[in-house]
């Protein structure tokens, strides 16, 4: 085993499914001699498998692992070019492991095989960007993540926007915060409630108004998602994920439509479904379900541009899918949809 400290030139693509890795200085490795026999020789470059490459450097540095997701959702290949871009120039170490011919390797399906020729195992075990690289980040973390959400079998899809995506508490980037606003069981001291509600107002005048720019639009209407459960059933500090959109949609002199939806029957709280001796009552969702349960301001909505906010956006739960429809329903002229996060766990 030995450990190779390298400097990075480019990352570019090959014919062989993999990427070329060109670094600053040579090292010792195996080449092909003109004969087509393994030697050994001075080289500046390591091939990797595309898949393996992308994992390694996602799981050593985790804003390449939202960069890639972006890339993700929005169905976009990810290119050489693409990483090049964020990591020219970083300082990486290497592990590497050699093997010969008729040592046993394992493969993905617990397979037993055999090398047949000489070469490396080689991994990522460090990366270190150079601050031209952590700059291209930072610029596209600030920008909006953009997609589409079909509304069940209507043919019609809504534009919507989140601030970044939620991988689970405590999970490397996760905006935290929003799980300490929910304060599910009304735990969270109120220091944490004061500063999560803060750092969630400061992401929303951000985003809101980079969504307004997006719809050409001076003024909006913004809604809000309801909580699970009967809006009697809350404590006050159980509610300030709404309080902070109200004092963000204030702060920009938007309409404020943050108390427009009530809900006003206990339905099934999602995110708790796998939560011990929690009581989770109320029906699931479904098709109908925010008409059934919740009292909605309908003169409030009619003919005018809504944009609704949810905490956290999951595809295939249809809390939001039926909200959105429920908008068109009730007359909205047009319906945006923003929510701080996409789960989409690692």
């Amino acid at each position: 085993m030995e450990i190779l400290e390298l400097t990075l030139k480019r990352v570019s693509d090959t014919p062989y499914e993999s990427y070329r890795l060109t670094f600053a200085e040579t090292f010792n490795s195996i080449v092909k001699n003109s004969d087509g026999e393994n030697v050994d020789g001075d080289v500046d470059y390591i091939y990797f498998n595309k898949s393996v490459f992308i994992e390694q450097c996602c799981d050593c540095v985790a804003d390449l692992r939202y960069l890639k997701d972006r890339q993700k959702l929005k169905n976009e290949k990810i290119e050489a070019i693409f990483w090049d871009l964020f990591l020219n120039g970083a300082k990486m170490k290497i592990e590497r492991e050699r093997y010969k011919p008729g040592d046993k390797y394992y493969k993905k399906d617990g397979q037993e095989g055999i090398y047949c020729r000489c070469g490396y195992n080689n991994r990522i075990i460090n990366i270190e960007l150079t601050e031209r690289g952590k700059q291209k980040i930072e610029k596209i973390y600030s920008n909006l993540i953009s997609f589409n959400i079909p509304l069940f079998d209507t043919g019609v899809s809504v534009d919507a926007y989140c601030s970044t995506f939620y991988r689970g508490y405590q999970c490397p980037g996760n905006p935290d915060y929003i799980l300490i606003l929910k304060n599910q069981r009304g735990y969270n001291l109120i220091d944490e409630l004061i500063t999560a509600k803060q750092q969630l107002e400061d992401v929303l005048k951000r985003d809101i108004t980079k969504i307004l720019k997006k719809l050409e639009l001076d003024n909006i209407v913004v809604c809000v998602v309801p909580r699970a459960k009967a809006e009697d059933e809350y404590a006050s500090n159980q509610k300030l994920f709404r309080d902070a959109v109200e004092c963000a949609v204030n702060d920009l002199s938007l309409i404020n439509g943050t108390k427009y939806i009530i809900r006003t029957v206990t339905t099934f709280t999602t995110h708790m479904s796998k939560v011990e001796n929690y009581e989770n009552e109320g029906p699931k969702p479904y098709r109908g379900i925010l008409k059934d349960t919740c009292v909605i301001n309908e003169s409030g909505i009619q003919g005018q541009d809504v944009l609704l906010i949810d905490d956290i956006y999951t595809k295939s739960v249809d809390i939001d899918e039926d909200a959105l429809l429920t908008l068109f329903e009730k007359g909205a002229k047009s319906v945006t949809f923003y929510a701080i996060g996409y789960t989409n766990r690692i």
